[in-house]
């Protein structure tokens, strides 16, 4: 995958799945569904980077149905007990790997649904992520984008105030909600009144606000961008 080589990845993939559907009839432990899961997910990625969605798609909703059911109930109880909710790149213990594997398996799976136009289904997934964790940037702006709701693009901006793709789907929103207003002073509030001032065409208020925004976060990327925007 590294390698930008999603066929060899697939065919990889497809052994490890193989030699994991194995060890599980063999012995039907938690480890081993988790090793399953993991490589049907590298399955199902490297098929979407090859263009067969269709075989990815079933993949992915073998896999969120495996991680969402029964079987993982007693990793369930233990994750709530630890409170252990970090999403983690590369993750020890079977825990950390349900968790990580859970959320980028729903996001991964809302993403395609979202890529082909079925809405429903994508934000049924993307509010499966904020079930497990209420704060997930990725879900949030998605809703947002999805519902075209000002509390869900606050509730997005307060998540990851500088996300470039989020300030961008935000300004599309408010070509079409003159009327938005955007109150507290968390760094998300203050970036929605930056972009609000920016299109209602208040050039003095958008970079007094955003003054203010680079004062507390010099040399962030985001903020330059919009600042070269205003210029």
């Amino acid at each position: 995958s590294l390698l930008r080589k999603p066929v060899k990845a697939a065919s990889a993939s497809r052994n490890a799945v193989a030699l994991a559907r194995r060890d599980l009839a063999q012995s039907a432990d938690t480890g081993n569904r988790i090793d399953l899961a993991i490589y049907e997910y590298a399955l199902a990625s490297a098929l979407i980077e090859s263009g067969q969605t269709s075989e990815a798609e079933r993949l992915l909703i073998e896999v969120t149905s495996s991680l969402r059911s029964a079987e993982f109930d007693s990793l369930k109880r233990d994750v709530a007990r630890r409170e252990a909710f970090e999403i983690y790149s590369s993750a020890r213990g079977e825990a950390a790997s349900y968790i990580s594997l859970l959320n980028r398996s729903q996001l991964r799976l809302a993403a395609l649904y979202e890529s082909r136009g079925d809405t429903a289904r994508a934000r049924q997934q993307y509010e499966n992520v904020l079930v497990a964790r209420s704060d997930d940037p990725t879900a949030l702006a998605a809703i947002a984008r999805l519902s075209q709701s000002g509390e869900h693009f606050a509730e997005a901006f307060d998540a990851n105030p500088f996300s470039l793709t989020l300030v961008r789907d935000y300004q599309r929103y408010l070509s079409t909600h003159r009327a938005e207003q955007a109150e507290g002073d968390s760094a998300g509030a203050r970036m929605r009144r930056v972009l609000i001032a920016m299109n209602r065409g208040e050039p003095h208020a958008a970079k007094t606000a955003l003054d203010q925004l680079e004062k507390q976060y010099p040399d962030n990327d985001t903020l330059r961008t919009l600042r070269a925007d205003l210029d």
